[in-house]
């Protein structure tokens, strides 16, 4: 089995929330945690195939990390994080180029967003494999 190798950008709360919705699959891998903006150097380094950004995360600026990701070789897909359901934020996020949007209020949410990024990056992940 391939493995989704994901980077967690946000506050240690939300990545702390973000690792238990994502415990007992299998299918990821937890790459690498960022909490500051100085960090995110490292996320080339990392080569992820997922970032997950908190929209809200107090010391990275989304608005601007968002559409960097997207200029980096082999660019991630990119998962919002965002802090309510609102379609405005939904529709800010993806004029910005995520991928896709999910919140933490459920599991689900985040879930079905990873495997919609997921189906979007299989190509990429079957050629890894081979």
């Amino acid at each position: 089995m391939t493995r989704l190798s994901v980077v967690l950008v946000g506050d240690a709360e939300c990545r702390a929330a973000i690792k238990g919705r994502l415990r007992g699959r299998r299918d990821v891998l937890i790459a690498g945690e960022i909490g500051a903006a100085s960090a995110l150097r490292l996320i080339p380094l990392l080569a992820p195939d997922v970032v997950v950004l908190e929209w809200a995360a107090e010391d990275v600026n989304a608005l601007t990390v968002l559409p960097w990701l997207h200029t980096l070789p082999g660019a991630p897909c990119i998962i919002a994080l965002g802090a309510t359901c609102g379609a405005a934020e939904q529709q800010l996020v993806q004029a910005l180029g995520a991928d896709a949007y999910a919140t933490l209020d459920a599991p689900l949410p985040l879930t079905a967003a990873l495997d919609r990024t997921a189906a979007l990056r299989r190509p990429v992940l079957q050629d890894r494999a081979a």
